[in-house]
């Protein structure tokens, strides 16, 4: 699938990345699918409403390792700009440093306008950071508030940081946003895949990456809200289940809503009241598409890179339809 739009707590119009598929004749070059993911960094989950924290942000090395002591989590960082989320030894970060700095700030304000764009009061009444990854251990702090650490450079970093936003914290230019990275890389004993221990790549080995190096942006949801999203495609391309799994189990009387499109067409829709747990499974069948498709054009391959668009709701019975997330179909199979 392109992207599943999932809907989940306030009235939401969002619609799933979708792309359609080549009919390049035999021996030419298949067009690649239209990237209609608005700039979303990631498009199989994600609702109408997000901000992107991605650009200039405030950065300091921490060679001495002093900024804790020294109170850098309550004021943030100065002197130098880096441009998230390249990390600091790529030239397009603007700092483009390959010696060894194994601690590194970020800093930067959320203001009002921010948290606007990312739903707050209209999505839902929780805020979520989502880091994309930091090399190696992170650590977020908001309004001089120490809210989350992770250890792991290849997973992504998902924070709530609705009670740090609602403490009187909040300076002048919006909310202070903080992390700080650290990336040992002499240290045998941290995964580092292939990245190289020298300055300078050789041989095999891959340039190093310190800090935050993948997209970081906000989204508001509510309290029980989408979570994850997985399909699993039937062989014989007649069905696809999905299993949703939420923040928390859901109230009694929910329905889950699963609606699915190609190239803008309908293709199915099933509705469903859900048990009061925080997983839920759906199968949608897709034997009879609503425009009469055969299900064997659904199929994704490389001269026909057809991906199907998912619309995934979530709602209390008593409440319309709301909140929204997209999910692709993968190679081989309609999901």
């Amino acid at each position: 699938m392109t992207g599943a739009t999932a809907a989940d707590a306030s009235p939401a119009t969002g619609t799933a990345a979708g792309a359609g598929g080549s009919d390049a004749a035999d021996g030419a070059r298949p067009r690649p699918a239209p990237d209609t993911t608005g700039g979303h960094p990631f498009p199989q989950l994600r609702r109408p409403r997000w901000c992107a924290l991605d650009g200039p942000w405030d950065f300091a090395y921490d060679d001495a390792d002093s900024g804790l002591e020294e109170g850098w989590p309550q004021r943030g960082v100065s002197g130098r700009t880096i441009t998230v989320p390249f990390p600091p030894e790529s030239p397009r970060s603007g700092v483009g440093g390959t010696g060894y700095h194994p601690v590194v700030w970020y800093s930067r304000r959320l203001s009002a306008l921010d948290l606007e764009a990312a739903g707050a009061g209209v999505q839902g009444d929780r805020m979520l950071l989502h880091l994309g990854a930091v090399d190696y251990c992170a650590a977020v702090w908001v309004n001089g508030q120490r809210i989350a650490e992770h250890d792991g450079g290849h997973t992504p970093v998902v924070v709530d940081i609705t009670h740090a936003l609602a403490v009187d914290g909040r300076g002048p230019d919006g909310h202070l946003l903080v992390v700080r990275a650290e990336d040992r890389p002499l240290d045998a004993g941290q995964p580092r895949g292939k990245q190289d221990w020298r300055t300078e790549p050789h041989d095999i080995w891959y340039a190093r990456t310190t800090g935050i190096w993948q997209s970081v942006w906000l989204e508001a949801v509510p309290r029980t809200a989408i979570a994850e999203i997985a399909w699993t495609p039937a062989r014989t391309c007649e069905a696809v289940e999905l299993e949703a799994t939420t923040t928390r189990p859901v109230p009694a009387g929910s329905r889950l809503t699963v609606r699915l499109s190609l190239a803008g067409h309908p293709l199915a829709e099933v509705s469903a009241h859900l048990p009061e747990t925080s997983t839920a499974r759906l199968t949608v069948d897709l034997r009879e598409q609503l425009h009469g498709q055969r299900c064997g054009e659904l199929l994704w391959s490389p001269e026909h890179p057809r991906l199907i668009d998912a619309e995934v709701v979530l709602a209390p019975s008593s409440a319309p339809l709301a909140g929204e997330r997209a999910t692709p179909a993968g190679p081989g199979g309609p999901a």
